[in-house]
């Protein structure tokens, strides 16, 4: 229920995160930033277009974050248009292997010139003692160059969960918290690369 309450306030949000405009070309960036409220995160954004229009280009994206794979299973949610996922993964490391999991809520809310999707999520590394939340917007839109094709838009982020991590000193928090940040930005761009790439191939195809 958290989850879902909270995919509902960030779609009220949805529209400030992204740059005004579309763009004609496929980029990636991913940063670390550092603010108020989330303190340190890393925040990707990205931009896809595709040759094909929103509806297609929509059903390629829902289609693609709601297939069940070796190492996420998803199931339907209570609300329409959405999905619970939960996944583990082993994060590789130059020490050691580390086990991090799971759990996501995603809904699809269509609109008149838009689709949007949002995801919210709990991942936690048991070892560590560790919990982040991560935070997803899509929005696939009409091209400006075209009314036949479309561009899907992306902004994920990942910080640390306060409420879900055990304390320690403050310097062994700040290593394992800054270490773990950012193996997994490296991993949110990794999956975000991915997407990207089997959108393109599927509009192609």
């Amino acid at each position: 229920m958290k989850l879902e309450n909270e995919v509902a306030m960030l779609y009220l949000d949805s529209v400030s995160q992204f740059p005004v405009g579309s763009s004609s070309k496929v980029s990636m960036s991913i940063k670390t930033k550092r603010n108020s409220v989330h303190g340190d995160s890393v925040e990707m954004l990205s931009t896809t277009p595709l040759p094909c229009p929103v509806d297609s280009a929509a059903q390629l994206v829902w289609k693609d974050l709601t297939t069940n794979l070796s190492f996420a299973q998803c199931q339907k949610g209570r609300q329409p248009n959405s999905y619970v996922k939960n996944w583990v993964i082993i994060l590789e490391g130059a020490l050691e292997n580390k086990q991090i999991k799971g759990v996501q809520f995603l809904r699809k809310y269509e609109e008149p010139n838009r689709v949007v999707i949002v995801k919210s999520g709990i991942i936690t590394l048991p070892n560590d003692g560790l919990q982040f939340r991560d935070q997803c917007w899509m929005t696939i839109t009409r091209s400006d160059t075209s009314p036949n094709a479309s561009v899907v838009q992306g902004c994920g982020r990942i910080f640390l969960d306060s409420y879900g991590t055990n304390s320690g000193s403050e310097s062994e928090c700040f290593a394992r918290n800054t270490a773990a940040l950012k193996s997994l930005g490296y991993k949110l761009r990794e999956k975000a690369q991915l997407l990207q790439n089997r959108l393109i191939d599927g509009a192609d195809s």
